[in-house]
């Protein structure tokens, strides 16, 4: 895909400026501005539960049991096999995205509590206790 025919689709879909012409370092800054618009989006959701501490302690703990607490919480298979793809090479990075879309699918229903429930039902009675502490 040329640079002229991605700025064509861009425009087309109203996601980029219409009158910029060059795409060199006005493009670079629009993406970077836009992914970082994606990553205070995350945070914020994190952070709108209260749960935002726990989520990086237990991605930073749980290693390859994520998959198990995700169904445990209701994450829906789909977007379990969506997560472990996109970030094939990083299960910190496969928990903490998968608990992320957990807070925001489940949003009124989540709470410290059935995270920690969740934890117990997987037997990661460690991470639970710890994150019951927090």
């Amino acid at each position: 895909m040329t640079a002229s025919t991605t700025r064509t689709v861009l425009q087309q879909k109203q996601l980029f400026p219409a009158k910029l012409r060059g795409v060199g370092i006005a493009l670079v800054k629009w993406v970077k501005t836009v992914f970082h618009f994606s990553l205070c989006a995350e945070t914020r959701v994190a952070g709108d539960t209260g749960l935002e501490k726990e989520i990086y302690y237990i991605a930073d703990n749980i290693g390859r049991e994520w998959r198990m607490l995700a169904r445990t919480l209701g994450v829906k298979e789909a977007e379990v096999e969506r997560i472990g793809e996109a970030h094939a090479r990083d299960l910190r990075e496969q928990c903490r995205k998968c608990l992320l879309t957990w807070c925001t699918d489940a949003s009124p229903g989540v709470n410290r509590l059935k995270l920690i429930q969740a934890l117990r039902e997987i037997n990661q009675n460690y991470i639970a206790d710890e994150v019951e502490d927090m």
